[in-house]
């Protein structure tokens, strides 16, 4: 969660996306994908917002994304090595 000095008003947040939407690739999960993703999470013993981080992994690895970016890289380098080799903080 982002607070203090981390926080960015809607409308700023609006142009930064207007600005870089163009260029951004759709990803497509297919159901096989969520499955492989709940899979991952029961065999973890993770539940609970740890899913949208599942599903954003699953995503970078699905399109064999070098650089899966965040700031929570706990949250991510727990769901695996696969995941945890691309894991990096900005």
């Amino acid at each position: 969660m982002l607070t203090g000095r981390h926080l960015i008003p809607p409308k700023d947040v609006q142009k930064m996306l207007d600005g870089n939407l163009q260029n951004v690739e759709k990803i497509i999960l297919e159901p096989s994908d969520y499955q492989r993703s709940m899979e991952r999470l029961i065999g973890l013993g993770i539940q609970g917002g740890a899913i949208f981080d599942t599903l954003i992994a699953t995503s970078a690895l699905k399109v064999g994304a070098k650089k899966l970016y965040t700031l929570n890289l706990k949250h991510f380098v727990r769901l695996g090595e696969d995941v945890a080799a691309i894991s990096l903080e900005p």
